[in-house]
């Protein structure tokens, strides 16, 4: 979390809050974190910012409204990670955008041959960084390197250097576009209404639901939103609870419940519940689509690394420009204080990190993975210890049902089977869908049920055909208080056999079982011994299952730490007890309950095949769900890119403090300088590209069956086998 902002009421009456906000002067991302977190709270109406007089005035009713309350609200609003919606500047219009570099590419190419319009060119080209320059010293009242590179290019003006001007201002340029096509690509991947609203709803019309377009919704419908799903309107409950996670909108992982008579948000996700929602506000005109429309144009921010390289390339601008003072007192030689000036440590780190990350992220995505930006390039290459959730992970969550176990004379196998996917209808859970399709495979009718209560790691209990029918694992019976002792040998049976299996209960009698088995993902064990062979010292498989299920699976991937029948808030809790012991921790699920731990987790990771909820939270996105060695080439690639960040500071700095010394000593005329540091950029740059222009990674390791080929490359177009044996 950020530091508290200090934040003074200026006065609070009905509907209407006015609060001083010292920050906003000096603090560039403040006033869009406070603008889409406001906006995302319930009852304000509208959030106003002027930075100038450091003002903030919310409309509205946020309740409560008392001067203490007023104070920790908006406080509240201030404390978001790098992980919230926070917004840097908005970008400008593609063809300016395009024009800003082509300008003063053409004054490079103009010079010799017209000096006075290259001049034209290269001024033209060097507003935005005249207009930066400006900015930093009037309204945030600090040195940064626009006014290194502005006085620099005044100074090679003056001089007649014309062409090294306009290089400088190109290359410069060049690093804004690079950056801000990064910002645009994460853009894309996080910030679109569509996805966080949903494409369907089911629409209730009668006593009937009806699946249809999200944005065929109108004011006044009412829509049931089932575990899993995100809410697709703004409005008020008006039956049902649930407990909701509003992370999309507010950057937080906290759960809130949600009943009868309260508002809810679009795009707030159920994890456990169901709703009845009224909507009071469809698609755009959500406060979702307000703070979509809000971040638009909305940036990433970079690494922690390469801001904390750029916070100290400006921490020297103020050095820099004493020394350039310095040189022209004593020797009065306005050549040698240009050269001095011309020579800086951020240009290179402004574009070669940047591009470092776009070339990684481009390069992942070509390969069959989504990684959502800077910051997660940099945590995934330092996790140290990865949590598993198994069902569909590690395993390959498509489970098949072995047998159906009646324990009461009154049910047939198939009447259970029956009973028992109709209380399963519409859960995304694979044990659920598996006793669907097994119940629709054997030809049976699936009665429909009145209703139904799901329990996130649990069960759901369901009235069908007047019957209350309980399907779920043995802490969901026993809370029940339904003995199991009648199941006791054939749960034994069942896990020598390294199956799977869900109770269920007819009335509140145990009535049977139904078994099933989800076998291990080919890959896992590969991906398994990988990890441990490179550096995460810690691997954990945390489920819901039962320790019967789960210990046969993690014996078989040679994963000792397990934590079966873990609850969602358990799993969280798990790894928040990592953090807490310094562990850098991944965390990888596809399902509803994985949602709270991927909240939590320093970078989130799920399938493409995983549920909304687990994708949305996501900081990485494995498209071919298949190819779980993905997960490996990923993580290779962000060391990889952290390696080239690194390498090109060094590639940056050595040669600009080497021609420092020289241009200090009289050395280094503007022309040389401005091709040392300009030079260094480019190397810099080109360097950053590695990752395109790398040929495709294949792997080989020994395996239990021989030598094993994994390959990496999108262009097998397939997930590669892991009994694949290579000849000697």
């Amino acid at each position: 979390m950020s530091e508290p902002v200090l934040i003074e009421l200026v006065h609070a009456v009905p509907g209407r809050l006015r609060l001083r906000v010292p920050a906003l002067q000096w603090d560039p991302t403040l006033a869009d974190r406070v603008l889409a977190a406001g906006m995302a709270h319930p009852g304000v109406a509208r959030v106003r910012i002027n930075r100038a007089c450091a003002s903030v005035v919310v409309e509205g009713n946020p309740e409560p409204c008392d001067a203490a309350s007023a104070l920790a609200l908006v406080q509240s609003w201030t404390e978001f990670t790098e992980r919230s919606l926070s917004p840097a500047p908005a970008t400008r219009p593609g063809w300016q955008q395009a024009a800003m570099v082509a300008i003063p590419v053409a004054g490079i190419v103009l010079a010799a041959v017209s000096p006075a319009i290259a001049t034209v060119a290269t001024v033209v080209g060097a507003v935005p960084i005249v207009r930066r320059a400006l900015a930093a010293l009037v309204q945030d009242r600090r040195l940064s390197v626009d006014q290194l590179d502005a006085s620099a290019l005044v100074l090679m003006l003056a001089l007649g250097q014309i062409g090294s001007a306009a290089l400088m201002t190109a290359l410069v340029a060049l690093g804004e576009e690079i950056r801000e096509r990064t910002a645009r690509r994460s853009r894309r991947a996080t910030l679109d209404l569509n996805a966080a609203l949903g494409k369907f709803a089911w629409r209730v019309v009668g006593m009937e639901k009806e699946k249809v377009p999200v944005d065929q919704l109108r004011r006044g419908d009412v829509v049931a939103v089932y575990t899993g799903d995100a809410v697709p309107v703004d409005g008020m409950v008006v039956d049902g609870s649930a407990m909701l996670d509003q992370k999309a909108l507010t950057g937080e992982s906290k759960l809130v419940y949600r009943g009868r008579g309260d508002a809810v948000l679009a795009a707030t996700a159920v994890v456990d519940g169901k709703l009845y929602v009224r909507a009071g506000a469809v698609g755009a005109g959500t406060r979702a689509g307000l703070i979509v429309r809000a971040l638009e144009d909305a940036t990433i921010h970079d690494t922690r690394t390469s801001s904390w390289a750029n916070r100290l390339a400006d921490g020297l601008v103020g050095p820099t420009f004493a020394l350039g003072a310095a040189s022209y007192a004593l020797t009065g030689n306005v050549a040698r204080t240009a050269s001095i000036l011309i020579l800086d440590f951020a240009t290179g780190i402004r574009v070669s990190a940047p591009t470092a990350v776009l070339a990684t992220m481009s390069r992942a995505a070509r390969d069959g993975v989504l990684i959502k930006g800077g910051r997660a390039i940099e945590q995934l290459a330092a996790v140290d210890t990865i949590v598993f959730d198994k069902t569909g992970t590690l395993t390959k969550g498509k489970p098949k049902v072995s047998q159906v176990i009646s324990l009461d004379e009154a049910f047939e196998p198939d009447e259970l089977l029956a009973l028992a996917a109709a209380a399963e209808l519409r859960l995304k859970h694979p044990s659920a869908r598996a006793l669907i399709q097994h119940a629709k495979r054997r030809g049976l009718r699936i009665p429909e049920r009145e209703s139904s209560q799901y329990v996130p790691g649990q069960g759901v209990v369901a009235s069908v055909s007047g019957h209350a029918v309980r399907v779920g694992n043995a802490r969901f019976f026993r809370g029940a208080g339904i003995a199991l002792t009648r199941a006791k040998s054939h749960v034994a049976r069942l896990a020598e056999q390294g199956e799977s299996f869900v109770y269920v209960a007819v009335d509140d009698e145990l009535a049977g079982l139904v078994a099933y088995y989800d076998p291990p993902r080919p890959q896992a064990p590969l991906l398994i011994d990988w990890l441990k062979q490179n550096g995460v010292t810690e691997i954990l498989m945390v489920t819901g299952d039962e320790p019967a299920a789960a210990e046969p699976v993690a014996r078989a991937l040679g994963i000792t730490q397990l934590h079966a029948a873990a609850l969602p808030d358990e799993k969280a809790r798990i790894v928040a007890e990592l953090q807490a012991r310094g562990r850098v921790v991944a965390v990888i699920g596809d399902g509803i309950n994985d949602s709270p731990a991927l909240a939590l987790a320093d970078v989130s990771i799920s399938l493409r095949s995983g549920a909304e909820v687990a994708r949305q939270t996501a900081d990485v996105v494995l498209m071919e769900s298949k190819n779980l060695m993905s997960l490996a080439h990923a993580i290779q690639l962000s060391r990889e890119c952290m390696g080239l960040i690194h390498q090109n500071f060094a590639i940056v700095a050595a040669p600009n403090a080497t021609a420092l010394v020289l241009a200090t000593a009289g050395f280094l005329n503007p022309v040389a300088a401005t091709l040392m540091n300009n030079g260094s950029t480019i190397v810099a740059g080109v360097n950053s590209l590695r990752p395109l222009l790398a040929k495709r990674k294949v792997t080989e390791r020994f395996g239990p069956n021989g030598l094993v080929r994994i390959d990496s490359a999108a262009e097998h177009h397939r997930a590669p086998m892991a009994g694949e044996v290579i000849p000697a």
